[in-house]
C-alpha cells in the first residue's frame, strides 16, 4: 500500500494553492502600500476573490493611479 503524502498544516506539500481558491465575499481588505509593487497585487488578488478593498498609502498620486485602474 502506498504511502500518503506528507502533509504540512492542511495543505498538502507539493499541492499549489492560490488565492484564487478562496472566497472573501462580504469581506473587508486594507492594503497598506496599496498604491504599487506587492501592495497592489494583493489587493487585485483580493478583489478577484470577492473582497471589498480599501488602499491606503504615503503616496496620493499614485494612491488615485491605482484607485482608478
Amino acid at each position: 500500500m502506498a504511502e500518503p503524502p506528507p502533509q504540512s498544516g492542511n495543505a498538502v506539500l507539493g499541492e499549489e494553492k492560490t488565492v484564487n481558491s478562496y472566497n472573501f465575499k462580504g469581506r473587508n481588505a486594507i492594503i497598506t502600500g496599496g498604491a504599487r509593487g506587492i501592495g497592489f497585487a494583493t489587493a487585485e488578488r483580493f478583489l478577484d476573490c470577492g473582497a471589498a478593498v480599501s488602499l491606503w498609502d504615503f503616496d496620493h498620486e499614485a494612491l488615485d493611479e491605482a484607485a482608478t485602474s
